[in-house]
């Protein structure tokens, strides 16, 4: 986890709100280039005595005439991303161009008004977790862009891109009825070993891989099965969601 990813966490778990994660996050992301935003994630939860519950948190930067216009062209059902995220999980970079005639019309219909809007290049990133119906994703649009200033300039940053997402996500979970906490009265939290707890230490200190193995004075490898044995635990997609897991939940 490196330091850009530290300093992203420890600025997102001083928020007060899911609304003020975004304000951060989406700041982080404007620096790359983006110009507008949005995360949408449905949480639901069966059973129970009172039944199924679920609920939803979104927040966008879009336009009020863009919005007005994807609802119109009924976005939030046939727009291409919107089905990635749900049924994929490696990030969506957009390039219409490319699948523009797989489309079914009226998915076109919806790549037609974004054009209009100048909304050119950008990113989903599927959220969603492993034996769940929870999904939803992130948007970002770097607006008017072409594609080559787009793979020139914000591209090469997707790994962090996607990291800090994914941190953001989890950190802005802890303000719904059904986060992080209730998942963790429901179901105890995760048992960690010593030594995974400490790793999971190094790594929110901003520690590579190489760095904690020579600090354990253990091979990287062995280093390597406790992260994946953490992860494994914390229903985490990556070390650097595991860190805000931990960190969410008051393990680390």
């Amino acid at each position: 986890m490196n330091n850009q990813l530290t300093d992203l966490l420890t600025l997102l778990m001083r928020c007060s709100s899911y609304e003020e994660c975004w304000k951060v996050f989406y700041s982080d992301m404007q620096s790359l280039g983006f110009v507008h935003g949005q995360y949408c994630y449905a949480m639901n939860r069966r059973g129970g005595e009172k039944g199924d519950k679920s609920t939803f948190l979104a927040v966008s930067n879009y336009s009020d005439s863009f919005m007005a216009d994807y609802l119109d062209c009924k976005g939030e059902k046939y727009d291409y991303s919107v089905d990635w995220c749900l049924q994929q999980d490696n990030v969506l970079k957009w390039d219409s161009k490319k699948r523009y005639s797989s489309l079914s019309p009226e998915a076109q219909i919806v790549e037609n008004m974004s054009y209009d809007h100048q909304i050119l290049n950008g990113l989903s990133i599927p959220l969603k977790e492993n034996g769940s119906d929870n999904w939803g994703g992130i948007g970002l649009s770097a607006t008017a862009i072409d594609d080559k200033e787009f793979d020139r300039d914000i591209y090469p940053h997707l790994e962090y891109i996607h990291q800090a997402a994914l941190l953001f996500h989890t950190v802005a979970q802890k303000f719904s009825k059904y986060d992080l906490f209730v998942k963790s009265e429901q179901y105890g939290l995760p048992i960690l070993k010593p030594i995974e707890k400490e790793t999971l230490k190094c790594l929110s200190g901003g520690l590579f891989l190489q760095d904690i193995a020579q600090r354990f004075h253990k091979s990287p490898d062995t280093v390597n099965g406790y992260i994946r044995d953490i992860k494994k635990k914390l229903k985490a997609r990556t070390s650097c969601q595991a860190v805000a897991i931990a960190v969410v939940l008051g393990i680390v």
